[in-house]
């Protein structure tokens, strides 16, 4: 979990080249353990901007390295970009670029 929150800030950051802090994570559910030894992948995405908020994708992955089946397990987590005294600073907006984009904007905007 650390890492899923690990990547997501970094998608934020680098988004808002600002300090961001976590404002929720929703129901991490993982379909299959990850076991020690297996690869872990994990990718994130932004997919909705507020004001000063951002809701980022991300998806983990993780299977033994020597098959070539891995488990899915994907969230959104939320995150505000802020100043050094810790208050909300705006983001550049963003604009979807493709048809998988516009749907998981179109379910973080409902």
């Amino acid at each position: 979990m650390k890492w899923i929150d690990q990547a997501a800030y970094a998608c934020a950051a680098q988004w808002s080249k600002c300090y961001c802090v976590t404002v929720s994570a929703n129901g991490i559910r993982f379909i299959k353990p990850i076991k020690v030894g297996q690869l872990v992948e994990i990718t994130a995405s932004l997919v909705h901007t507020g004001a000063s908020s951002m809701h980022i994708y991300v998806v983990v992955k993780s299977g033994d390295a020597t098959e070539n089946t891995t488990s899915v397990a994907n969230r959104y987590l939320t995150f505000m970009a802020v100043d050094c005294e810790g208050n909300p600073v705006n983001v550049p907006a963003y604009v979807p670029e493709d048809e998988r984009h516009m749907q998981l904007d179109l379910y973080q905007s409902a």
